[in-house]
């Protein structure tokens, strides 16, 4: 299995998550990114995170609205039934959702700064073995 070591920006140690939570993470990045403007509706979250990421991540609804649960359930986000046209849940950010997600785009992006690092030097061909640390 493979672990990413993830950077606090709160000055906590960092930590080690395996792949399937950091894919956890940057759903929830994702969410919490289309929020920062505006409530919505989980399909018009579900359409704007595909917009806004090109197509790369596509959030079915067997993934987002446990998302939209979990994120509710710690306070990031609060819903909202709608009294007008059709009833639906709208979702907005809270201080604390804007908070995480200030500190989820700091960390993960580390990580895929890193990430891009390497790829680039894959790219140019100047990847090379160095010594281990010890």
């Amino acid at each position: 299995m493979i672990y990413i070591k993830i950077l606090s920006l709160t000055g906590a140690s960092p930590v080690s998550l395996d792949m399937q939570t950091v894919g956890r993470r940057i759903n929830e990045l994702l969410v919490l990114s289309s929020l920062r403007e505006e409530a919505k509706h989980g399909y018009q979250i579900a359409l704007d995170v595909e917009q806004d990421t090109r197509g790369a991540f596509e959030l079915q609804h067997g993934t987002l609205y446990p998302i939209l649960h979990r994120l509710e359930k710690e306070g990031a986000i609060e819903g909202r039934w709608t009294e007008e046209g059709r009833r639906r849940k709208e979702y907005h950010l809270t201080a604390a959702g804007r908070r995480r997600l200030g500190e989820e785009a700091g960390s993960l992006s580390a990580v895929f700064d890193r990430l891009m690092d390497i790829l680039e030097e894959v790219r140019r061909g100047s990847l090379r073995a160095r010594p281990a640390e010890g």
